[in-house]
């Protein structure tokens, strides 16, 4: 019986969690299909890409739709994909998402 207790509060709170890291546009009243995907400037840390590639996907995503959809934390399906550069020095990073309004 007090297995079963722990299994189930287990089950439970995993499920919590598994909610909760999910990227989840389900609070947008309005999302803009097919996603918009931009090019990061180069940069020499893995961080600073990212953060360069989500940066250039909100502009383009102002320009195109206006600063309503521009949030990447409201966008769904995001995807960031990062490679190294053809000197093996700096890092270039894709963004990847589907526009949402708040």
């Amino acid at each position: 019986m007090r297995d079963a207790m722990i299994n189930t509060a287990f089950v439970a709170s995993l499920g919590i969690v598994i909610t909760t890291l999910m990227p989840n546009p389900a609070h947008a009243t309005r999302c803009l299909y097919p996603g918009v995907t931009t090019v990061g400037q180069v940069r020499p840390q893995i961080q600073s890409a990212r953060n360069a590639a989500m940066s250039s996907w909100e502009h383009a995503v102002a320009r195109k739709f206006g600063r309503r959809y521009a949030n990447w934390s409201y966008a769904g399906d995001g995807s960031v994909n990062c490679s190294w550069n053809k000197t093996g020095k700096k890092i270039s990073c894709l963004a990847n998402a589907v526009p949402c309004a708040e």
